[in-house]
């Protein structure tokens, strides 16, 4: 873990473990398709936000994870990139999960089972914040409003930049 002190960005978002298969086409309703791969990423909008924002400035993660083998690899991703995880919440249920289904042609549908994202909460966001006090705080919609609203809030009060990225659409 890197010192909490010197954060620039706080990054509030979802960390997921990407299950994608490759398709020649997506497949109709009632469909069955074959795929040709199936790869595991680590992923998520917040930790894509936090590895992205960590190569230009120093970056914490604020956000949760399970305790199973995928939370071992987020926060290994994370840790290998360079973002802080002190505030990355240990929780007693899976660490999210996304179905993506990417076809040839590039185009791809995701589906996103939240886990351990949904136990976020605002007084988790509010206090990871207090102790990082970053100048910018990025957030996504993937975590419980009440957890991206927190967000919000504490750089409103605390004059500091805050990025929405408002996806995926409510």
């Amino acid at each position: 873990m890197t010192d909490v002190q010197g954060c620039v960005v706080a990054v509030v978002g979802s960390l997921n473990l990407d299950l994608t298969a490759t398709v020649a086409r997506a497949p109709d309703e009632g469909e069955t398709v074959l795929g040709r791969r199936l790869d595991t990423y680590p992923g998520g909008k917040g930790a894509n936000q936090a590895i992205g924002a960590a190569r230009i400035a120093p970056t914490a993660v604020v956000g949760a994870v399970g305790s199973d083998s995928a939370a071992t690899a987020l926060r290994s991703a994370q840790t290998a990139a360079g973002v802080n995880t002190d505030h990355l919440l240990s929780v007693q249920v899976p660490t999210g999960r996304a179905i993506v289904v990417v076809t040839d042609d590039g185009r791809n549908r995701i589906i996103v089972i939240p886990g351990a994202n949904s136990k976020v909460s605002a007084t988790d966001v509010t206090a990871a914040l207090d102790a990082l006090d970053p100048a910018v705080v990025l957030t996504q919609l993937e975590l419980l409003p009440a957890a991206t609203a927190a967000a919000a809030e504490w750089a409103r009060a605390h004059h500091r930049r805050f990025v929405l990225n408002p996806s995926p659409v409510a």
